[in-house]
């Protein structure tokens, strides 16, 4: 004889609200670590069967986690690649050239890609390049969505095309097409400080004494006095869009002195040494050892 076990009302509403209890504190910052959880169960197996007393009320439910990229502030990337292949004593422009069987161009892209599938990605090749760049992307399948804008004569009025492409008014970061490496980490906590305080941009500590040249004479300074600057730089749109009306000077060396000349106050973030910059030969080699490092960058769409 089959015998069927029913359960009371009371003890189903029960059930339904230790499973809210548990859920509340998934999704808040409440979440219990393992240990925690382990009393949580026993804390509810008591009740259920032997009737003892109910446990304290769970936390309030919160879709803040879940729903924070939908309200946060829209996010586009400008991609800078202007390089030549000079110093790389190649005839093939240096974003162009290979790490693990892509162009590296398709690897930094992809990092952005990786953080935000939903980023706006702005590229800016040379225009003699952008159709060499077409034929790499259908060669390679490469359907990452992006927009490809021509640069110009300097960084900075290549910077500055990209800017006039952009569609969303959010945060925009600016960042070198030759730095495959930056972490979804680095990028997402760019994005965060720029849109808390206005900008973010990323740097390093000093490794290396360094000494001041004047003339003939030199002296050493401080090196914690100094940081080194990577990319990602990431500006409110606004902001970036006024810094670059200003008349182009040969200080600019990058977005952050562009903006400085506002009058605004940089704020930096930390970067990595793995975060380099794919400008020589010798920067090639580290690159297939920092892949070797790095399962993840082998990545493929």
């Amino acid at each position: 004889m089959i015998r069927y076990r029913f359960i009371r009302l009371s003890d189903l509403g029960f059930i339904i609200y230790q499973v809210g209890a548990i859920l509340g504190m998934l999704f808040t910052n409440e979440c219990p670590t393992a240990t925690g959880f382990s009393n949580i169960t026993n804390e509810i197996r008591k009740p259920l069967f032997s009737g003892i007393k109910k446990p304290d009320p769970p936390p309030a439910f919160s879709f803040s986690r879940i729903f924070t990229r939908m309200t946060a502030n829209p996010e586009s990337a400008i991609i800078v690649a202007g390089g030549s292949g000079s110093r790389m004593q190649s005839n093939l422009p240096k974003q162009f050239l290979t790490v693990t069987g892509q162009p590296i161009l398709m690897h930094t892209i992809r990092r952005f890609y990786n953080y935000n599938p939903e980023i706006e990605l702005v590229i800016v090749l040379p225009q003699n390049q952008i159709a060499l760049w077409e034929a790499l992307c259908a060669q390679h399948a490469f359907e990452i969505k992006h927009q490809v804008v021509a640069g110009g004569n300097t960084r900075f009025q290549s910077v500055k095309n990209g800017l006039a492409a952009v569609l969303q008014t959010g945060v925009v970061a600016v960042h070198d097409g030759v730095r495959p490496f930056v972490s979804e980490k680095i990028i997402a906590d760019a994005f965060q400080v720029a849109g808390e305080k206005g900008n973010a941009v990323v740097s390093v500590a000093l490794k290396d004494s360094i000494r001041e040249v004047q003339g003939e004479t030199n002296q050493a300074v401080d090196r914690s006095h100094f940081r080194l600057i990577q990319t990602p730089q990431c500006f409110e749109f606004a902001l970036l869009k006024k810094a670059y009306e200003l008349p182009e000077e040969n200080t600019f060396t990058d977005d952050a002195s562009v903006v400085e000349k506002l009058g605004i106050n940089i704020n930096l973030t930390e970067g990595s040494y793995e975060n380099i910059k794919i400008t020589t030969p010798e920067d090639l080699l580290w690159a297939e050892v920092l892949h070797q490092k790095r399962q993840g960058f082998k990545l493929q769409k």
